[in-house]
């Protein structure tokens, strides 16, 4: 049966997964759970950027509330913002950053330090610069803070999209997820704590 209950050997179905832009043939589905959430690979036939050649991808699987699976979306390289989901506040740099000061959250007003450019360098695992200042988001300890890239562990970040679409942004250094501090502390802090699912520490990863 699709997910309207109609039978598939009568014509029915439901699409999870068509063609879109270059990439076209999309099968072969397989199931990879990680980490706590769910994903799934697929092999296209071609990439029409690419010469025509077949690749693999692998992709966040999500659950509608009536159970039914859906293609989710990896994060694409290029400027964003990152909303908590928690608070509605955007994470940004402070004005005056300097090398080791920890970010926070705030009011989205359309600046610099509060976009993110987002560089994807393998595994699942993503570099996160500021835009106005060149840093990039660096664990330290319990804290987040702006750093000058250097390539190591605790400035890499495991995005991973959960079932209701936000995202888990975790260190690959001590998988510690950001976490807006709002039930921890009053102010707009920003921490990294062990992931329990809380909204605290799933953000909203969209265009500025």
């Amino acid at each position: 049966m699709d997910r309207h209950g109609e039978d598939l050997a009568r014509g029915a179905g439901t699409l999870f997964l068509a063609s879109a832009g270059t990439q076209v043939g999309p099968g072969h589905f397989g199931l990879l759970p990680d980490d706590g959430v769910e994903k799934f690979s697929c092999h296209y036939e071609g990439d029409l950027e690419k010469r025509g050649r077949s690749f693999l991808e692998i992709r966040p699987l999500l659950w509608t509330a009536d159970g039914w699976p859906v293609a989710g979306e990896n994060v694409r390289e290029g400027i964003c913002q990152i909303r908590s989901q928690r608070t509605g506040t955007i994470l940004q740099a402070p004005s005056n950053a300097n090398n080791g000061t920890p970010v926070q959250t705030a009011r989205y007003l359309i600046l610099d330090n509060q976009k993110w450019t987002m560089t994807p360098v393998g595994g699942g695992l993503y570099k996160i610069t500021g835009v106005a200042s060149g840093n990039v988001l660096e664990a330290a300890g319990a804290a987040t803070v702006l750093a000058p890239f250097a390539g190591a562990d605790n400035q890499l970040w495991k995005l991973d999209q959960l079932s209701d679409g936000s995202y888990r942004i975790a260190s690959k250094l001590n998988q510690l997820a950001l976490t807006a501090t709002i039930k921890i502390s009053p102010g707009n802090g920003v921490a990294l704590q062990p992931f329990s699912g809380d909204e605290a520490q799933r953000w909203i990863v969209t265009a500025p």
